[in-house]
């Protein structure tokens, strides 16, 4: 395997559990697209392939193509991405899982990243609060024939676009904090 990329964070909740995992699968799977696009600087257009849903388990993939602009050469890189997301609920736990591999094929590149997400209730009070816990990870799958300085700004663009994402979605978390719920209960 090729290089790897790794960032985890904790974000402590105002909201349940459930709460928390109804904000990221939103927002996860497109349903908050205008703030996945802001965060992914790119208008895609998903084309949903797999969709599942039960009481316990839900799953989507779907395909999307953009273009990012090459500044060794100042031209258009095309980036087609296959995701998956499963999301996993639990009465006091809940799992999200997303993969995406993003293929660049006029370059001969592969890349595939991994977010696993956990929200748990909070030690402190698991009936009003959780924490969520996310760890992410990107690796080259195929390093092509590109020689280092042109392979390495597309992993860096792919990893900030990426971290960008996580910030975006860990901002949806906070934004949507009940301010009501931090007060205690009469």
């Amino acid at each position: 395997m090729g290089l790897l990329f790794e960032t985890t964070s904790v974000t402590p909740l105002a909201c349940t559990v459930r709460e928390a995992g109804d904000i990221l699968w939103r927002y996860a799977t497109n349903n908050d697209r205008a703030s996945r696009e802001k965060a992914l600087n790119c208008v895609s257009l998903p084309q949903i392939i797999f969709i599942e849903d039960c009481d316990t388990y839900r799953e989507r993939q779907h395909n999307t193509s953009h273009y990012v602009n090459d500044s060794t050469n100042n031209t258009p890189v095309r980036i087609e991405t296959v995701s998956m997301y499963r999301e996993y609920r639990e009465v006091d736990r809940h799992l999200q899982l997303e993969s995406i591999r993003w293929y660049l094929p006029s370059e001969g590149l592969d890349f595939e990243d991994k977010c696993w997400t956990v929200a748990t209730p909070s030690p402190i009070d698991p009936g009003r609060f959780s924490v969520v816990q996310t760890h992410y990870q990107l690796q080259m799958t195929r390093e092509g024939m590109l020689p280092a300085k042109r392979r390495d700004p597309l992993m860096q663009y792919i990893g900030n676009m990426t971290r960008s994402y996580l910030q975006y979605m860990q901002n949806a978390f906070l934004d949507c904090v009940d301010p009501f719920r931090l007060s205690s209960p009469s």
